[in-house]
């Protein structure tokens, strides 16, 4: 297989100073590589390094054939035309030119007569085929956006794609495009995502992680059991350690006891009559024995105390965390809250929810569903009571907290303590830490700025901040939660969440992350079933 692109010898250090890449080899071909690891650990960078946005501090980056790359973050500007996004304007505009006899100099040598039926193709491919590409961009939802972006890719025709979260923003349907694109995809592409369908449709998986650089020679599937794999054998290390370090206590106790009878007979000799030169000479051979016993157990046991360290920061690395969720309530059948006939929106006379009613009791776990725009959010805000009804009624019967994807629920410019202390402002300092450690913000990594911390932690300093202490919530709104996580940090979300025993109302287009979570009810906001 012919390399497309191939990196030799790349290092690369953060604006402060931390290093990602040391001396980094990687090649890719006519293949589909996924890119997994921690939020932090450099897959956006090594994107925007093979897409030369970002330079090497060392080493080459060798293309050899056209690479096309699709941003997590959108940021052209509001006011460009679909077209410009798409950069076929320009052909556009010559063919217009040609069309009505002003043609330039230079139009019918450059004209692509099939421009426009590709660009028809292409975006009814995507769901856009009535799209105007003479509109703003800045007029579509997230999900457009997102899927124009692949339009553009697709005419401009490269050999690799770089994909950078993909189906962040998309609804179902966008998320089947995106995974459809990637079946039936015949260059090389790579991928940077935590989104467990589309890394099923994979050839191999890079993991980046504070180890190095591991490759895994197949999709989700496969890596997920190497890594359960992984787990195992560091667990049995760890097991292993501990039980020679009881070997080894055992050990050591035995010789103290022999060499205490030992030094029992020796006495009982003295007091014998045996000759005193002789008593000397078996009483230097003997603290030399217990010496040298001393040592050897000394540093047996530091040995195993040392094996037992290194298999318990490997497991710290690698190894699923738990997280317990208690509600408080534990009354099934409670009634948490109550929606009537509800409408509302963010401009006044244009309501985006129109007569909406709901009950939601506890244990309930309820799914908003709908394509993007529906309303999903709206709905989410005002069932939270960020968001005013213009019609009906709410009435709410336990506390609500939300998590969302950007965890507004933090001020960023506190520590995780000093939001723990205005969420929870009845708690002390003793027990705001002892709830903080339940979550590993131990000692000073409570003290740490939110804004410093990576997406999968910010995730889990919220849940310490809402669940850590009494009185705790009844009712609990997820929307988006998974969209900035790494996938180790949407697992251990999944299991906090598998353990909660309130209610839950959910917005999400992550069907794993749905199924995981146990949501039973599916609540369509437009008719679209998940």
């Amino acid at each position: 297989m012919t390399d497309i692109l191939t990196l030799k010898g790349i290092s690369y250090n953060t604006p402060n100073g931390r290093q990602l890449f040391n001396k980094f080899d990687f090649s890719i071909g006519r293949e589909r590589i996924a890119l997994v690891g921690a939020n932090g650990c450099g897959k956006t960078t090594l994107l925007q390094l093979i897409s030369g946005q970002l330079k090497p501090v060392e080493g080459q980056i060798i293309a050899h054939g056209k690479i096309g790359f699709l941003r997590q973050i959108l940021d052209h500007e509001s006011n460009q035309s679909i077209a410009e996004v798409l950069n076929v304007h320009e052909g556009i505009e010559r063919l217009s030119r040609i069309e009505q006899g002003k043609a330039e100099d230079d139009d019918l040598e450059l004209a692509d007569w099939f421009l426009e039926a590709e660009i028809g193709e292409t975006l009814t491919k995507l769901g856009l085929g009535n799209l105007d590409i003479t509109q703003p961009f800045g007029s579509l939802s997230g999900g457009q956006k997102t899927r124009i972006e692949i339009a553009r890719l697709l005419l401009e025709k490269p050999d690799l794609i770089l994909l950078d979260e993909p189906t962040n923003n998309l609804d179902v349907e966008g998320r089947e495009l995106v995974q459809n694109l990637m079946l039936n995809w015949q260059g090389g592409a790579l991928i940077a995502s935590h989104d467990r369908k589309l890394l099923s449709s994979v050839d191999c998986i890079v993991e980046l992680s504070e180890t190095g650089v591991s490759r895994f020679g197949g999709n989700w599937d496969f890596y997920k059991q190497q890594k359960d794999r992984e787990v195992a054998a560091a667990e049995h290390a760890l097991a292993r350690a501990q039980l020679e370090q009881s070997r080894a206590e055992k050990d050591a106790q035995e010789r103290i006891e022999r060499q205490q009878q030992r030094d029992a007979r020796g006495k009982k000799a003295r007091s014998s009559g045996v000759p005193k030169v002789l008593l000397d000479a078996r009483k230097d051979r003997a603290g030399r024995t217990k010496s040298r016993t001393s040592q050897l157990s000394g540093h047996i046991l530091q040995n195993t105390e040392q094996e037992i360290h290194k298999a318990q920061e490997r497991l710290e690395i690698i190894a699923p965390r738990n997280f317990s969720l208690k509600s408080g309530f534990a009354n099934s059948g409670k009634t948490l809250i109550e929606i009537a006939s509800i409408s509302g929106g963010y401009d006044p006379g244009q309501d985006i929810i129109s007569n909406f009613s709901l009950r939601v009791h506890n244990g309930d776990r309820i799914a908003l569903v709908g394509s993007n725009g529906s309303g999903k959010s709206t709905l989410l805000q005002m069932i939270a009571g960020t968001l005013p009804v213009t019609a009906g009624e709410i009435r709410r019967f336990s506390p609500v907290y939300v998590l969302d994807q950007h965890v507004q629920i933090l001020n960023p410019e506190e520590s995780i303590f000093e939001n723990f202390k205005r969420l929870k402002p009845d708690s002390n300092d003793n027990e705001c830490r002892a709830a903080l450690a339940k979550f590993m913000f131990r000692a000073d990594a409570s003290l740490r700025k939110v804004s410093e911390l990576s997406g999968g932690e910010k995730m889990r300093a919220a849940m310490a901040c809402i669940f850590g202490h009494e009185p705790l919530a009844g009712l609990l709104i997820l929307d988006e939660p998974t969209n900035h996580l790494d996938i180790q940090s949407i697992e251990e979300l999944e299991r906090a969440l598998q353990s909660y025993e309130g209610a839950l109302i959910v917005v999400s287009h992550d069907k794993a992350f749905l199924e995981a979570i146990g949501i039973k009810q599916f609540v369509s906001l437009d008719g679209i079933s998940f």
